[in-house]
């Protein structure tokens, strides 16, 4: 599959045709489907993120895998990352919709689709939601001594977008100029990623501590 044409007749028909969907794909996800609360370890989920949502975070994940600019265009009219994203936050135990958005993420920051990467960094404020979480975090950990169930995706992503802001020293980027608006970064990632990073490839006396997940169900 050619992955830089914008020719739906070049592309399988299954992803042509959803991608063709994908603003509903978007309302569905901001329009939560009736379901009862869910008590679970973590305290009560009202509304719980649930299967069908879920799902629709995986079936959308499958699509950018693709690595289509037909795709990347459809996402970006429809706005699904705006979404997508606000709910990786909102649900900070449910560890499934983390690893969706996750491999979004993942995948079409480093592609060449300027305008994806920019709707995600600028319009999304992924950056801003980032430290925003980060200081969360910081309050749940002196609490609990433990941390948010996002934290190691969010630490891996961090990573990313430190390393495409450090592709060239001799021409600022989208991720550079971007960083420029949060002056706390640089003190972050040298602090607090870096470090966390460093610490948790550390073996424990060879146990691996889980901080647990929320797999909330309809």
């Amino acid at each position: 599959m050619n992955t830089e044409t914008k020719n739906p007749e070049e592309l399988p028909t299954l992803v042509v045709g959803l991608s063709g969907h994908l603003k509903e794909c978007t309302e569905f996800l901001h329009n939560t489907p009736p379901m009862p609360p869910l008590m679970t370890t973590y305290g009560l989920l009202n509304p719980p993120l649930g299967l069908s949502r879920q799902s629709m975070l995986e079936l959308v994940e499958s699509l950018t895998l693709t690595n289509s600019v037909y795709v990347y265009d459809a996402l970006l009219e429809s706005r699904f990352m705006e979404t997508a994203i606000q709910l990786f936050f909102e649900y900070p135990w449910n560890n499934f919709a983390h690893q969706s958005v996750f491999n979004i993420i993942a995948t079409v920051l480093p592609t060449t689709h300027d305008g994806i990467s920019r709707h995600i960094m600028e319009d999304c404020h992924l950056v801003e939601r980032i430290l925003e979480a980060e200081e969360r975090n910081k309050e749940y950990s002196e609490e609990t001594h433990a941390a948010l169930g996002y934290i190691g995706h969010l630490t891996v992503i961090s990573g990313l977008i430190d390393s495409l802001a450090n592709q060239s020293a001799e021409s600022p980027n989208l991720f550079s100029e971007n960083l420029q608006n949060y002056p706390s970064w640089g003190q972050y990632i040298s602090e607090v990623v870096r470090q966390r990073r460093e610490r948790e490839a550390k073996k424990l006396g060879g146990i691996h501590f889980d901080t647990g997940s929320e797999t909330d169900t309809d």
